[in-house]
């Protein structure tokens, strides 16, 4: 085996190849500073985070590896002297995405020149040495995050696994310093790893992948049942797609969990969901079904019932943000499922389906606000929903579906809530928006409201009712913190808009956006946008955009933009007879 360990990750730097300061002189303060293990380390890090600008390793979900310039001059560099090996060795294998360069410091034999595939797996020839495993910790005390995946693993003789499991010599932690891995391979390798240093880890992600499914999912299985028994230092779990109750299960056992992402199976149902109940330390919620799975759903609670859930005890008591992106049928089981009652963020991204389902929303978006009364920002973002008459034909004589007094009065009752967003979503009381606007007042605390809804179906029956512009009076009244509005109005019937004299407002609203949907593109006369501007000026003497929004040059853009600059002009006029007032007052 060569003196450098070979590895499809970049060159490293090793003992062998430096350090060595045969060909480097340096004087003074100039050898002191290079040889002052605290100063190198601070210049490596800032070197390394320039280096790797637009290269090297990019950051998301799972950490991806690009092949970049600044390895190769870090392992240059490490040649200098010992305080430039030792800086740069602590930056080359902070982060790897292969096991290799580390075990064939110690099983060494399956190394051939020029060779892109061990002839052999992963072996030696006899016992790894004292010598050997000082390499292996030079290195691997260094490594913080280590993504595990099969197309770098190495094969290797479980033999040798037991072996290194039983040695007396070998370190009593393989990686000490590693606190983030990224298991996506059920390879014999990286399950060993895995396994060993889960008592250590602050975050975990499992994304098995294809080639890792087996009957009965043992491997995931035993993985997360030792992650629950061991893992006590774990703030943080990345879970995609578990293919068995039984590993919900063992989530849930985790102790000291803070946070959890969740990629759930279509075949994940209620009970499994109800397992993370037993989460009493989380705090932050992911669940997360793919769009395309959501798309080809046509599942419908089963039960719809809501006062169960709303009076359950609650379990999980410490959860303060949740986030869930999935059709409405696995929302309102997540709705129903989980005992919350401490939640400041509820964000839904309601996903589309080919049923009806989009009729229970207000009924989970019940059960949320009524156990969740310290709600301060509630978003529900609903995308791409097409529902056909024949998907809600059974439901429109229900109230349950049809009435909607329950559902405003549990949001009129969150009395902190900053943000209330709604957007895209469909209900079967045309008049909705009409009611939202009358609860608005109850809601003193709110700076952004969006109410966007759509029509359920495309019959004429389901068409929304569309109050006029002089609804936003009410609001400017009794709604003082708002700063940002998106609400759906007519403003093509202007007779009877009056603008209010003796009614001085302050009201602080930066940005409204109206929503027509008118089919047709209207003109809207001069005269009109002007009556619209001077309106809006009274009511919201503060507004700084109607246009932000919309897409330049589309009709909205230009019909906001016009009135957009009347009320700049009248804002003027009146900061004018303002300063006008005051030099004459002088």
């Amino acid at each position: 085996m060569s003196g450098e360990p070979s590895t499809t990750h970049t060159e490293e730097a090793t003992p062998e190849n430096g350090p060595s300061t045969s060909s480097q002189t340096f004087a003074g303060a100039e050898e002191r500073v290079l040889r002052s293990p605290e100063l190198t380390t601070m210049i490596f890090a800032f070197l390394k985070e320039k280096s790797n600008s637009g290269v090297g390793i990019v950051s998301d979900q799972l950490p991806t590896f690009k092949d970049g310039k600044w390895r190769p001059l870090f392992a240059n560099l490490a040649r200098v002297n010992r305080a430039f090996f030792h800086a740069s060795i602590t930056i080359l294998w902070e982060t790897m995405d292969t096991l290799k360069p580390f075990f064939e410091l110690i099983l060494p034999c399956d190394t051939v020149p020029d060779s892109t595939k061990p002839v052999v797996p992963l072996t030696c020839w006899s016992s790894i040495s004292s010598d050997q495993w000082r390499r292996f910790e030079t290195y691997s005390s260094r490594t913080k995050t280590l993504v595990l995946n099969r197309k770098k693993s190495p094969e290797i003789d479980p033999s040798w696994l037991f072996y290194i499991s039983s040695s007396t010599t070998r370190p009593l932690q393989l990686f000490p310093a590693t606190r983030n891995l990224f298991l996506t391979s059920n390879d014999t390798l990286s399950l060993f790893v895995a396994f060993h240093v889960v008592p250590q880890l602050d975050i975990l992600s499992i994304q098995l992948d294809k080639e890792s499914e087996e009957p009965d999912n043992e491997s995931a299985v035993a993985f997360v049942s030792s992650v629950a028994e061991n893992a006590v230092k774990l703030n943080s779990l990345r879970l995609v797609r578990p293919r068995s109750w039984k590993i919900l299960k063992g989530v849930a056992a985790i102790p000291n969990l803070k946070n959890l992402y969740l990629r759930i199976e279509k075949s994940t149902d209620s009970e499994d969901l109800a397992h993370l109940n037993q989460l009493h330390s989380l705090r932050v919620l992911y669940i997360h079904q793919s769009a395309q799975e959501s798309a080809l759903s046509n599942a419908f609670p089963e039960s719809v019932g809501t006062a169960d859930a709303i009076a359950r005890e609650s379990r999980m008591k410490n959860v303060t943000d949740l986030f869930v992106k999935a059709n409405c049928t696995k929302q309102f089981q997540v709705a129903t499922q989980l005992s919350l009652n401490s939640l400041r963020t509820l964000d839904l991204d309601v996903l589309a389906d080919v049923t009806g389902s989009m009729a229970v929303l207000p009924l989970f978006l019940l059960i949320h606000a009524q156990r969740n009364p310290q709600l301060t920002s509630l978003v529900v973002t609903c995308r791409n929903f097409r529902v056909k008459p024949e998907w809600v034909a059974d439901l429109r004589g229900d109230s349950r579906y049809t009435v909607m007094g329950p559902f405003i009065n549990a949001l009129a009752s969150l009395g902190h809530l900053t943000t209330l967003s709604i957007t895209g979503a469909s209900f079967f009381a045309v008049d909705i928006i009409v009611q939202m606007l009358q609860m608005l007042p109850k809601l003193p605390q709110l700076q952004v409201f969006r109410f966007i809804p759509r029509q359920m179906t495309a019959l004429e029956a389901d068409e929304l009712v569309m109050p006029s512009l002089g609804a936003l009076e009410e609001v400017s009244r009794h709604n003082p913190n708002l700063r940002e509005l998106a609400i759906a109005l007519d403003i093509f019937e202007l007779d009877n808009l009056v603008i209010p004299h003796g009614y001085l407002s302050r009201h602080g609203l930066k940005k409204l956006a109206i929503y027509t949907w008118d089919d047709e593109e209207i003109a809207i006369t001069m005269e009109d946008n002007l009556h619209m501007a001077r309106y809006l000026d009274r009511l919201f003497p503060s507004l700084e955009t109607l246009t932000e929004e919309w897409a330049k040059d589309t009709w909205d853009w230009k019909t906001w933009n016009a009135i957009e600059k009347m009320l700049s002009f009248c804002q003027e006029i009146r900061a004018q007879a303002l300063n006008d007032a005051k030099l004459m007052a002088n």
